[in-house]
């Protein structure tokens, strides 16, 4: 089976040989392509992320053979410091979470989106959780923010829930006469409902609700991810200083 020309990203890419190269896109059409590029030579332009490309395939299997890949004319984002470690941050959980072979051409501009307003912004956090929360979504591990996961009733504004990865939203406080007071015998942090509404309606204004879609993603990565640590993370960490004598 031949794909021609299918705009793409690469999302990671390693040596596996001197001449070729083992490699991941995120594609319009087809979601994440993996496949075995040949090592570009001195007339053939570098394989890097972040650069808007055109990518050819061979195969039936999960693993393609790359036959051809091309910049594109397309405007590409300048990233760079804090941004561009966002960047490769957004191109691990997606390669970690987005299906193969599956049509996602929503969240592929999603992904055009986010780099370029990445690459304008010093406020990353609101672009990094709207992304985060679309990737979880698209790849099936979301849970819903509208009901209580158990009860089926509707979340209310001013309940506490806990987020049970799997199954959803559980209110952890004990209401009596339409109100909630919050139980605090539970292992994690509960969510107050006006904030789960509000992440829900993609309203991420307040900060108080910023901080909780932030919590609700790495609580969903921990239950995807287990003990694998995200390696970009490390692009975050505070660098060692050293006293001089």
């Amino acid at each position: 089976m031949r794909t021609e020309l299918q705009s793409a990203y690469l999302l990671h890419g390693r040596k596996i040989s001197d001449s070729r190269i083992l490699a991941d896109f995120i594609t319009q059409d087809f979601g994440q392509v993996s496949g075995i590029v040949r090592a570009p030579g001195k007339k053939k332009p570098p394989l890097l992320p972040f650069i808007p490309m055109n990518i050819s395939w061979l195969g039936k299997n999960e693993l393609k053979t790359i036959t051809q890949y091309e910049q594109s004319a397309s405007q590409h984002p300048h990233l760079e410091g804090k941004a561009l470690y966002c960047a490769f941050y957004v191109n691990e959980i997606t390669q970690r979470l987005l299906a193969k072979g599956e049509s996602l051409s929503q969240l592929f501009q999603l992904y055009q989106i986010t780099l370029f307003k990445l690459s304008l912004s010093e406020e990353v956090e609101p672009i990094l959780r709207r992304f985060e929360l679309a990737l979880l979504k698209a790849s099936g591990s979301m849970v819903e923010f509208g009901n209580d996961a158990k009860s089926g009733l509707a979340i209310r504004e001013q309940c506490y829930y806990q987020l049970q990865p799997g199954l959803g939203f559980v209110e952890v406080s004990h209401s009596g006469n339409n109100s909630c007071s919050y139980v605090s015998t539970h292992r994690r942090a509960p969510f107050l409902g006006q904030h789960l509404l509000a992440i829900a309606q993609d309203d991420l204004s307040d900060q108080h609700v910023l901080y909780a879609a932030k919590w609700v993603v790495r609580i969903m990565f921990k239950s995807l991810f287990g003990n694998k640590a995200l390696k970009s993370r490390e692009f975050f960490k505070p660098k060692p200083t050293f006293k001089k004598d």
